[in-house]
């Protein structure tokens, strides 16, 4: 997956851990893929199907007992395998974005109690219920509540930046509340998988019916990530290729919400401190205007963050606060 320019640390790490889950998924996916064809192939030639036999000739040196290769490669079916990648999958893009949730709360300059507790809720939740229902306690709030104290500053100079980053929802909280909708339904999975011993709850499809009913323009994709019906009582299933695609939406939900939260006044303490990290001490410029302007580009580039709306503007930011001087 590719590299997005993030204002929050916790975003950029969120996004770095859901490409290094793919580096494992992708590579495991196509090694059981090929770990079928020569089971197959040695079953065909040798007539063996002793499982002793067939750990020795797959698992020998890896220092796992207990293989059973054979159980999984032949009573497993290649869908079962990939709808149980998927649950892997699932239960880890979950846990990161859980993850962020609980971390952005304290970069965002919330007060320590109920509020920075519900915060971490309600970004997880779209402004409607699983029937549809306008409620109180979603992401509408959730910006509500930080958008009380923002900095001029950010949100004219780095604010709009952000929200051309790729992956970024176009619409802001429009699209915030449908990759919301879909995230509700793998979540309900998830903790259908996790907590009902995979069986599929009646939030779980009504979640479904929500999310299944946005098209790809609703949520400026390509396709929407597959989601096989749930039905209620039944074993929760899972489409690889649909986790897949729900992964994309975490990515364009992370980046749309980075964007919105960069301006908040305590964001500005989180430049200060990125740019610290990146360069240590004071910066020179240059002192003619135009050279400086891309000076102040190529920093903000280096340090992984979008150019600034309004070079100058940063570059003076930055001045006041000591981060560079010219």
């Amino acid at each position: 997956m590719k590299k997005y320019a993030h204002f929050f640390p916790e975003t950029v790490d969120a996004a770095a851990m859901i490409t290094r889950a793919f580096t494992f998924i992708w590579p495991t996916a196509a090694a059981i893929w090929n770990l079928r064809w020569q089971v197959r192939g040695f079953l065909d030639e040798t007539g063996r199907s002793s499982h002793d036999e067939i750990d020795a000739r797959f698992a020998v040196g890896s220092g796992v007992s207990g293989t059973n290769i054979l159980t999984f490669c032949s009573q497993w079916t290649w869908e079962d395998q990939q709808s149980y990648l998927a649950r892997i999958l699932l239960i880890e893009i979950m846990s990161i974005y859980e993850g962020w949730c609980s971390r952005i709360r304290h970069s965002v300059g919330l007060p320590a109690g109920r509020i920075r507790k519900n915060f971490e809720k309600w970004i997880q939740f779209p402004d409607t219920d699983s029937a549809g229902i306008a409620t109180n306690e979603g992401i509408g709030r959730a910006l509500a509540e930080v958008n009380s104290g923002l900095s001029p500053f950010l949100t004219t100079c780095m604010v709009p930046s952000l929200r051309r980053v790729s992956k970024c929802g176009s619409q802001g909280v429009v699209h915030l509340n449908r990759y919301l909708i879909v995230y509700r339904y793998f979540k309900e999975m998830r903790n259908c998988i996790s907590h009902s011993n995979s069986t599929v709850s009646s939030l779980a499809v009504d979640w479904h019916k929500r999310a299944s009913a946005l098209s790809p323009t609703d949520l400026g994709i390509k396709e929407v990530p597959r989601m096989l019906r749930p039905i209620e009582g039944d074993p929760a299933v899972l489409s690889l290729r649909g986790v897949v695609g729900m992964s994309d939406v975490i990515i364009r939900l992370l980046t749309t919400l980075d964007a919105e939260l960069a301006g908040v006044g305590a964001a500005e303490t989180v430049l200060l401190d990125r740019w610290k990290e990146q360069y240590g001490s004071v910066v020179a410029l240059s002192s003619q205007p135009s050279k400086r302007e891309n000076q102040i580009k190529y920093h903000f580039r280096n340090a992984g963050l979008p150019t600034p709306f309004v070079p100058s503007d940063a570059a003076d930011f930055l001045k006041k606060h000591a981060m560079v001087d010219w």
